[in-house]
């Protein structure tokens, strides 16, 4: 788009969540960065993560010290930062997300 604006089907909303993220046999935990209904950004550094390529399925965990929120999510795209201000990271998209799940996701965006 010309003007620089995104498009995308949720809104999001900046929170500062720490994320626990599987990938195969690694456990990692990120720093979420903003949340929809959708997916999530997770900031981070391809170069100390280099198996979140595009198209790969991740396991996440997050949310309240009571309710966590426990999905499925794929890495849509991967920004590395380098154009200045612009934080380094991946965009998740939930692939499977339950309905008890979704409605804690539910209250966490709306807390």
């Amino acid at each position: 788009m010309s003007d620089g604006a995104e498009k995308r089907a949720h809104p999001r909303i900046a929170i500062e969540t720490e994320v626990e993220l599987s990938v195969g046999d690694g456990r990692y935990t990120l720093h979420a960065g903003n949340v929809s209904i959708g997916g999530v950004f997770l900031k981070g550094d391809l170069e100390h993560l280099p198996e979140l390529e595009i198209g790969k399925n991740v396991g996440l965990r997050f949310g309240s010290q009571t309710e966590k929120v426990e999905c499925q999510a794929q890495v849509r795209w991967v920004d590395s930062g380098a154009i200045q201000g612009r934080v380094a990271g991946f965009g998740l998209s939930f692939v499977k997300l339950d309905v008890p799940n979704m409605l804690r996701l539910t209250k966490l965006i709306k807390s």
